[in-house]
């Protein structure tokens, strides 16, 4: 992904880091001022590519217009998503009516005015009790991303469908009664130390769209797509596109997977692809996992794992999630 860093020092103020990120990759630029000096205002202008078009711009996983043009006061760093869509050309159907045009652009209108306050854009910050009541619930309960017995981590090995559902389970605040609950699943084995993870989540409903034949597998690794359709039970609602190669639009998970690319919490591959069959990584779930909480990255922190580099891409992420 193309991103832009634009640092601004001029006499005493202070640096601000301004990280623009271009999505997909090539599908457009955002037109930076000459010169920036002063003020913390910066107006940004998105030019989509040839057969692209602009759809938003995206901060923290949410849509704060739909407008070409961002005006932004920011005296903080920040990261500022342009989202770009490919046109592709549309079969005409039946002529649309223009009452539920005008009422389409009435609510697009009212959505930028929400999102954004005479465009100056406002970052909502996390408190520090928000942060801390995640991040000690998260240590607690995921155990399955803690590391081995023999001090490594195993950062590219894969997760299995039980350790998810156990992850995930235990991300679940409301009391669930699974009391001669009986599973859809034909191939689980009772009193095993994931049977109640998956009665729980089964009797909420997150895995019948995901795991829908009557034999769940439980013990194979679990793929990128079926980790997200999971993890989308467990996040905020929000709007997105992609324009991956192998997402088609009558994907299973393809609303799922829109919202966590919108939610800046997964990226696909610089071939173009998302790879929802490929199995997920420890790795990739803990990135996963720190956006999603909103957990602090502690850079100043020790390394306990063996295997684990600091050159690793998600070296951080694994360091502060198992603290």
């Amino acid at each position: 992904m193309e991103n832009v860093d634009l640092k601004i020092n001029v006499g005493e103020l202070r640096e601000i880091n301004i990280d623009i990120e271009i999505y997909p990759e090539n599908a457009g630029k955002v037109e930076l001022p000459d010169s920036i000096y002063e003020t913390d205002n910066l107006v940004l202008e998105a030019k989509p590519n040839e057969n692209f078009k602009f759809l938003n711009w995206n901060i923290n996983g949410n849509i704060v217009s739909e407008e070409k043009f961002l005006e932004i006061e920011a005296s903080e760093d920040i990261k500022i998503k342009a989202i770009f869509k490919e046109i592709k050309e549309e079969i005409k159907g039946p002529e649309e009516n223009q009452d539920d045009k005008n009422n389409d652009n009435t609510d697009k209108t009212n959505r930028n005015k929400k999102n954004r306050k005479n465009n100056k854009l406002e970052i909502k910050k996390v408190t520090k009790k928000e942060s801390e009541t995640k991040e000690i619930r998260v240590k607690e309960k995921v155990i399955y991303l803690k590391g081995y017995p023999d001090n490594t981590f195993k950062a590219d090995n894969n997760i299995t469908i039980a350790e998810t559902l156990k992850i995930f389970s235990e991300l679940l605040y409301d009391d669930i009664d699974i009391k001669d609950f009986n599973s859809k699943y034909k191939d689980i084995i009772k009193n095993e130390w994931y049977i109640e993870s998956l009665h729980k989540l089964e009797k909420k409903g997150y895995l019948n769209s995901i795991f829908k034949e009557e034999n769940i597998n439980i013990n194979r690794n679990i793929t990128r797509a079926e980790f997200v359709a999971l993890a989308s039970n467990f996040t905020k609602e929000a709007l997105g596109t992609n324009t991956f190669k192998d997402i088609n639009d009558d994907f299973w998970a393809k609303e799922e997977i829109d919202k966590f690319v919108g939610l800046d919490y997964i990226n696909g591959y610089p071939d173009g692809e998302f790879k929802p069959e490929k199995e997920i990584t420890r790795a990739e779930v803990s990135k996963i996992l720190i956006k999603m909480l909103n957990i602090n990255i502690d850079k100043n922190i020790n390394n306990k794992y063996s295997d684990l580099e600091k050159s690793h891409w998600a070296y951080y992420e694994i360091s502060n999630l198992s603290k």
